[in-house]
């Protein structure tokens, strides 16, 4: 242990200032009588190697009822200190304890700089994942502290400000979210849950909007064709998503209100029992929309009242795990309920239209890890159930369509690692029941899917100071639907010297065209094509350069660019012919663009900054629809604060998305740029040993009249009151 010395906080001059004056007055007091007055323990805890804020570090007076945690970027602050010596403790997982010896004295702030080592040895198999150390540069990756930290509803909220991403909502809150990557449609978007496939299992698109942040431990987003490893659908990129494991014993309650009826609640319990391993959580959320909003002036001007745009969800999630020595067996199952009200366009409103959805799933995985080989096994079952109904439609006769699926997965994959090279292979099947009033008659009932891949990653050494690094994979994968094996490869090339890394890659992707596409039932100026062919990308190259954390204690500076182009034959796209029939074709594309990314920070006066500016051009090669894909925006940007307050912390964002249009050179449906503003106001507090986070936030500060999409507008400014409780501690 060391001693650390008091030192001064700037913010508490005069604090100090009145407190040195009660002080010379109580010199006159015999010692019996002086006062002894609580003061703070204020400082940060870093990575020793790399210097970066460690998040979510657990803080503790060894001889008191004070702790805390650090937040995103390592700062603490620890109140309520009797005066005189102390021991703190902090520990962080994946790094070794640390204790420190200091001097508290009478209402004044000590301050501490913590620097903690990396874990050297792997730890238990409850906390390994083979690929996590695999993951590419450039990769998007978002643990649950900085989940806790950033506030947010759910999985597209918290994706919404990375550089390449673009979400679309169809309303306010709990409304439909879909994710583009790098101006990809949803459908090219994979989302897997603990390796499983969460897109619709009829459109192919992903709602991220039911993906609750409650049960979630990590998300990790890999850009880019990536059906070379994760199959299908991944033509833009994959989310990948873990949910809450029992790392930690602990409980946390999360509750929330703000406008427009929003209401929130979620709560997750984590024990242990020697080897077994118990966690739970559950989510309730209810919203009222209705607001107001500004009418085009095509659309006659003025302003209306956006009715029928009520959404509730209600979730809970259970995962038991064992885990013994070198093995670990995890069963895990969880159900989910949404009804939405569906207001329509702004064009063909409807005030009794709704939605209901219901989803159960349950799985059972295996992992057995030895010096040089990792074996996984996983197995799940899926039912999901769907209802649109709406009695009396502004356009068409009334419908009442029901959909339900059931789905059976596998999966299996062996790692072997020869020093720190590593070789992967493995095999997936997924078999799909389903019947519905949504899709044509003779459409199939049934489809099996099925994929094998091997994935290799050979590291050279180049001198002292330079590490290249191969990384190869290949897929081959078929449908009962398609005719034949698809396959996929994808290559990629990196170069690391100290706090600089460029990476180039190609590779070649396909997603299959849904049934929604091949079998809708045809509707009111709608029909479907049983026609359509795959999706395939032939070339899609990127090359990136980063610049990891770097930088002094006072200062620290990490960034990257990529630059990318990708030719996709036979992309699908729903347009309208000559009779304005909306029908799906496929198209040739380019797609190309850049993108980057940038963040600092000043521990000294406890600022972080971060900031993304993605450019997407999405070309036709033939003359439909020449210019971007209808309603994506080629440029989007982002830029955020957290400044350190006395009490707590300042939360500043902004979003920008540029002009939207469907054909190049015309004013047709084309949609305004627009900047969104958020704040937030981040208060931590002890309450009888829990650590909570009081949290004020105003969205869409400025209250701009914002849309992604034509008629369907976004609500204004947005209150929401946040109360964030979490106690435990972390297991041995």
């Amino acid at each position: 242990m060391r001693s650390v010395p008091a030192v001064l906080h700037p913010t508490s001059l005069r604090r100090v200032a009145a407190v040195t004056r009660a002080c010379l007055a109580l010199l006159a007091v015999p010692a019996r009588t002086h006062a002894q007055a609580p003061g703070e323990v204020a400082g940060v805890v870093t990575n020793a190697r790399s210097g970066a804020g460690i998040a979510d570090a657990r803080l503790e007076l060894l001889d008191g009822d004070v702790r805390t945690r650090s937040t995103i970027d390592g700062h603490f602050t620890l109140r309520g200190v009797s005066p005189g010596a102390q021991h703190l403790r902090a520990t962080a997982l994946g790094f070794r304890a640390v204790e420190v010896t200091l001097v508290a004295t009478n209402g004044r702030t000590t301050t501490v700089a913590i620097a903690m080592q990396e874990l050297s040895q792997r730890l238990r198999a409850i906390a390994v994942r083979a690929d996590r150390g695999d993951l590419p540069l450039g990769t998007i990756s978002i643990s649950r502290a900085q989940i806790d930290s950033a506030g947010k509803r759910d999985l597209a909220e918290l994706l919404g400000d990375q550089a390449g991403l673009t979400i679309t909502r169809t309303g306010g809150a709990g409304a439909p979210a879909r994710l583009s990557v790098r101006g990809s449609s949803a459908a090219e978007v994979l989302l897997l849950v603990n390796g499983v496939p969460a897109d619709a299992l009829v459109t192919g698109e992903a709602d991220l909007s039911l993906v609750s942040l409650e049960n979630v431990e990590r998300v990790t987003v890999l850009r880019g064709a990536r059906s070379a490893r994760y199959g299908p659908r991944a033509l833009a990129g994959v989310v990948l998503v873990e949910t809450r494991r029992a790392e930690q014993a602990r409980t946390s309650l999360d509750v929330a209100t703000g406008s427009w009826g929003e209401r929130t609640a979620s709560a997750s319990v984590v024990n242990r029992f020697d080897d077994l391993s118990v966690s739970l959580t559950g989510d309730l959320s209810r919203a009222a929309g209705g607001f107001r909003y500004d009418v085009p002036a095509v659309r006659g001007g003025g302003e209306a009242n956006r009715l029928n745009d009520g959404t509730g969800q209600r979730g809970l999630f259970a995962d038991v795990g064992y885990v013994r020595e070198i093995a670990e067996l995890r069963v895990r199952g969880g159900v989910r309920a949404v009804d939405r009200d569906m207001p329509g366009s702004i064009v063909q409103p409807t005030t009794l239209a709704s939605q209901s959805e219901h989803r159960a799933n349950a799985g059972i995985a295996t992992h057995l890890e030895g010096e040089h080989v990792q074996l996984s096994l996983d197995g799940d079952i899926e039912r999901q159930g769907s209802a649109f109904d709406d009695p009396d439609p502004s356009l068409g006769p009334p419908y009442h369509e029901r959909l339900d699926v059931h789905a059976l997965s596998g999966r299996a994959a062996v790692t072997t690692h020869l020093d720190d090279a590593s070789l992967s292979v493995g095999a997936d099947a997924r078999s799909l029941r389903f019947t519905s009033t949504m899709l044509v008659a003779g459409s199939p009932t049934e489809q099996q899917v099925s994929g094998v891949w091997a994935q290799a990653r050979l590291p050279y050494a180049v001198g002292e100071d330079v590490l290249l690094e191969v990384t190869a994979a290949v897929r081959s994968d078929a449908s009962s639907l398609l005719a034949g094996r698809t396959v996929s490869p994808r290559l990629a090339l990196s170069a690391t010297r100290g706090a600089v890394a460029l990476t180039v890659s190609a590779g070649e992707a396909f997603n299959p065209p849904s049934l929604a596409d091949q079998f809708f039932h045809e509707g009111v100026l709608v029909r479907a094509n049983p026609a359509l062919q795959p999706e395939r990308v032939h070339r899609d190259l990127e090359a990136r350069a980063a610049l990891r954390d770097v930088g002094s204690e006072a200062f620290r500076l990490g960034g990257d660019l990529a630059v990318y182009s990708a030719d996709i034959t036979g992309m699908i796209v729903w347009t309208p012919d000559f009779r304005f029939i909306w029908s799906p074709g496929n198209f040739d594309v380019r797609r190309s663009g850049w993108e980057g990314s940038a963040q600092a920070s000043l521990a000294h006066v406890g600022l972080a900054l971060r900031g993304a500016l993605s450019r997407s051009n999405v070309v036709y090669a033939g003359p439909v629809l020449e210019g971007q894909v209808a309603f994506r925006a080629a440029t989007t940007a982002s830029l955020g604060a957290v400044q350190r307050v006395p009490f707590g912390r300042l939360e500043l964002a902004g979003r920008y998305v540029g002009e939207r249009r469907t054909v190049a050179g015309s004013a047709l449906n084309a949609l305004d740029p627009y900047w969104l503003a958020d704040a937030r106001l981040v208060a931590p507090l002890m309450l009888r040993g829990w650590h909570a986070d009081l949290a004020l936030g105003a969205e869409d500060l400025f209250d701009a009249r914002a849309a992604m999409l034509p008629d369907y507008p976004y609500p204004g400014r947005t209150l929401r009151l946040a109360l964030q409780l979490r106690r435990g501690t972390p297991l041995p």
